[in-house]
């Protein structure tokens, strides 16, 4: 299937009803773009949407404050590590009734004990910085202890938000555009509509209460203290672009230099903060954790995606991207009930699918070697002694190849003979998000045996150990 058919089935008539206008895009590693949109610029209009058409991008906002944050503090000008209350010492925080202590860290990876305010957040995020400050310096009760747990917070964010105006002096919003709107050329990519170009076309915002019979127009939240986790608009054009300059973190050279060094990018980019899988992203996901100011998903095929959502009333957004492959999606539409994240991860898992991308990309090559030769050994009926100049000292003295051998017959007796035809190596591999692991699976008459081998860390890496067990079934 082309990416083109790949994008219309994810933007299929009963999706395109819950919005009046939407776009999705994909973009590969060479910066292509394909893009496909619907419905029109305004009620009433004719015009077809254009690429360029502005969508507000609520908490995608999030990772140019995170981002922002990490050039302040490899400059020195803040310390992500520091304790808020040494910035802010009049902004009270308390976990049962004691005064807690947090980290911008903490804030950006939302560890700090906020309860989730999503709800409340959504309509105020044109508070004025006094009023912020005010509620701030009356008191904000914890619902967990400080670093312990995940729970979404806005304030938390914009919290970090204020330390850095309090260090810097400047609004967010300007520090924003001058390290990184401007230099990378995000020409409609803005906190506000008008400071736009004339000739943006911006969305606006609608809400269904009826499964898209029929819509309401809704009007923007206003810019303010809270504009720092939710308040940029944008176009699929630009955050195509932010989204390739993230992921450059994992590039080696990195073609695109600028303030925010791959180190920082990287940090952005790993997860600080676990977050509990449901049973049916455990399905897709081995692990999911959020980061600073983004979303890290082990994929059991694909390996790391990153990723964040936006939603506010009268809009939704995703983007997501595979660092390995370099493939990136991100998907708007004018509804809060338009499920752009749903849409955006359906894209990127069959274009990945379709080119039949895995998590091999990241691993050693001596790695996926010894781990083809372990795969013909056992589909092949064959001895572990030929593992030869593949294994490590340890290997056949820990488990001698009879004992391995043993082992095996007995998992074969569980779940059946090996079966004589298997999927390629590649469409069999399970992500471990680790250059000298590799898994897969190899299908048997009645079931199938989950395959581990992990090299040395030489130069040369050798397999050290294999493991092979019945797979497990999910619930």
């Amino acid at each position: 299937m082309s990416t083109e058919d790949i994008i219309a089935k994810a933007l299929r008539p009963e999706v395109q009803a819950k919005a009046t206008a939407g776009m999705a895009a994909v973009i590969n590693a060479k910066g292509e773009l394909g893009a496909l949109g619907f419905g029109h610029p305004a009620p009433g209009s004719d015009e077809p949407l254009s690429a360029n058409a502005v969508f507000r991008i609520a908490s995608m906002s999030k990772s140019f404050l995170a981002a922002l944050a990490h050039v302040l503090h490899d400059d020195g000008v803040i310390n992500l590590h520091r304790p808020v209350d040494e910035v802010l010492p009049e902004f009270r925080l308390l976990w049962n009734g004691t005064p807690a202590s947090v980290t911008v860290h903490d804030l950006l990876s939302n560890r700090a004990g906020l309860p989730e305010d999503n709800a409340w957040g959504d309509r105020n995020i044109g508070m004025s910085r006094d009023d912020f400050a005010a509620m701030c310096e009356a008191g904000l009760q914890l619902a967990a202890a400080p670093g312990t747990s995940y729970q979404y917070s806005n304030i938390g964010q914009a919290i970090a938000g204020a330390v850095i105006e309090e260090q810097t002096g400047e609004t967010v919003d300007d520090l924003v555009r001058e390290l990184f709107i401007e230099p990378l050329g995000l020409t409609h990519t803005a906190y506000r509509p008008e400071e736009l170009p004339a000739d943006a076309v911006v969305i606006g915002g609608m809400r269904t209460f009826d499964d898209g019979k029929t819509f309401t127009p809704e009007p923007f939240v206003g810019a303010g203290a809270l504009s720092c986790i939710a308040g940029l608009f944008s176009t699929i054009i630009d955050v195509s672009v932010w989204m390739r300059y993230l992921s450059a973190g994992f590039e080696r050279p990195d073609a695109r230099p600028q303030r925010l060094t791959q180190e920082s990018r990287r940090e952005m980019q790993s997860a600080h903060t676990v977050i509990p899988l449901t049973v049916e992203q455990s399905q897709r996901l081995s692990g999911l954790g959020y980061a600073h100011g983004l979303v890290v998903e082990q994929h059991r095929r694909f390996g790391r995606i990153v990723q964040h959502s936006g939603g506010l009333p009268g809009f939704s957004s995703h983007m997501r991207w595979h660092p390995a492959s370099g493939t990136s999606v991100v998907v708007f539409g004018n509804s809060d009930s338009f499920g752009a994240g749903d849409r955006a991860r359906e894209i990127l898992d069959s274009v990945l699918a379709e080119q039949e991308v895995t998590d091999a990309a990241a691993l050693w090559p001596p790695s996926l070697a010894a781990a083809e030769r372990v795969d013909d050994i056992v589909c092949g009926g064959r001895s572990f002694d030929e593992l030869g100049e593949f294994a490590a000292d340890n290997l056949l003295r820990d488990v001698p190849a009879a004992d391995r051998q043993r082992k095996l017959d007995d998992l074969v007796a569980e779940v059946g003979a090996v079966a004589a035809s298997q999927k390629p190596f590649s469409e069999r591999m399970r992500s471990t998000g680790n250059a000298a692991e590799v898994q897969w699976q190899i299908a048997c008459e009645n079931g199938s045996l989950t395959c581990t081998a992990r090299m040395t860390p030489h130069f040369e890496p050798l397999l050290q150990s294999v493991a092979i067990v019945k797979t497990a079934k999910t619930s």
